[in-house]
């Protein structure tokens, strides 16, 4: 039958569509808490969208649902995975370079300034 995986894959599609609502809405909701001091923070749910959306895709392969891509791309959570990554690799070698220059100095050796 053409139609049946058509239902399972709409309806991970709409869940999907509903972690992205959750995600536009509880970002600033938390952003606004964060300045307000209640310390009430809503956590986005990151890759979720894309996760639900990808076994949308494989349940229902036709080249007509191939839109169902726009829905992760329409989650800004998404967008912020990558910019995650970026940031942990940046503060681990910033800690890793603020830890050599403490290991440094146990050993006895002195700092050496660097003039261009």
């Amino acid at each position: 039958m053409p139609g049946l995986p058509t239902v399972p894959a709409s309806a991970l599609l709409i869940l999907a569509t509903f972690v992205v609502a959750y995600n536009m809405g509880s970002s600033p909701v938390s952003i606004r808490n964060a300045f307000r001091g209640t310390g009430r923070v809503y956590p986005a749910l990151y890759l979720a969208s894309a996760a639900l959306t990808a076994c949308a895709l494989l349940l229902d392969p036709r080249p007509e649902t191939r839109w169902m891509v726009v829905v992760p791309l329409a989650d800004f959570s998404n967008h912020a995975v990558p910019w995650m990554v970026v940031d942990r690799i940046w503060r681990t070698l910033k800690q890793g370079v603020k830890q050599g220059v403490k290991w440094g100095l146990k050993l006895g050796l002195k700092r050496v300034r660097v003039v261009a």
